[in-house]
């Protein structure tokens, strides 16, 4: 009897621990969400996104020196700063080109105009309200003058020259060599003299220049 009472009271104490167990495992359980939970309610960060760089409208128009508009005129427009942006852009039949830039400084190179000899750079100030720009580019397409003469490479080339009419022309790799041609009515300018064709209208002068690398510069005239 006396061991009945004992192990029956052992068995309550178990009991009694287990329930306390139980009960504090469930307290645990109710206060400490889990993982998945509180990864789907955890504000995300996300990277900011960079406003795009307002642009203005750019209208450009190209002209020669004596106002007249360049047409089909090919020009490159670079920024001077890492802010602006590049563009080739190519003038209507009015020389005209339109364009949106962000504001800054730009440099304006004219890469191809039709019939035309050109290296001209300008600069561009783009900004708010701007007016229409206007671009003069000089005509330095050889015409035989003698600001702008023809320029020759060729050994041999074939040039009409009306009458009373002179043409200047530049002569590269001329140094030690000859200047032939066969015209009765042609006479020649060089190297402050003047040479005429004998009576079968052949002339032959020989060229010399300073260094092999300078150019000759001659005139012919049709009389």
């Amino acid at each position: 009897m006396k061991h009945f009472r004992l192990i029956t009271a052992l068995l309550i104490t178990v009991l009694s621990v287990l329930t306390l167990i139980g009960c504090n495992s469930k307290g645990t359980a109710d206060t400490l969400p889990d993982d998945t939970t509180a990864r789907e309610n955890s504000p995300t960060t996300e990277a900011p996104t960079e406003a795009p760089v307002p642009k203005i409208d750019v209208t450009i128009q190209i002209k020669d020196q004596d106002g007249n508009p360049m047409a089909e005129a090919v020009i490159t427009i670079l920024p001077v700063n890492a802010d602006g942006e590049s563009a080739t852009l190519t003038a209507d039949n009015d020389g005209k080109l339109s364009v949106s830039l962000p504001a800054g400084e730009y440099t304006v190179r004219f890469d191809v105009l039709p019939e035309y000899v050109l290296g001209v750079e300008t600069t561009l100030t783009v900004a708010a309200n701007m007016e229409p720009v206007i671009l003069e580019v000089t005509d330095n397409t050889p015409n035989g003058s003698e600001d702008r003469p023809f320029v020759i490479n060729e050994d041999t080339i074939s040039v009409k020259i009306p009458a009373d009419t002179t043409y200047h022309f530049t002569l590269f790799g001329a140094n030690n060599r000859t200047l032939t041609y066969i015209h009765t009515d042609v006479i020649l300018m060089y190297n402050e003299g003047v040479y005429h064709p004998d009576g079968a209208g052949l002339l032959e002068v020989r060229m010399s220049t300073a260094s092999p690398r300078d150019p000759a510069f001659f005139a012919l005239k049709n009389t």
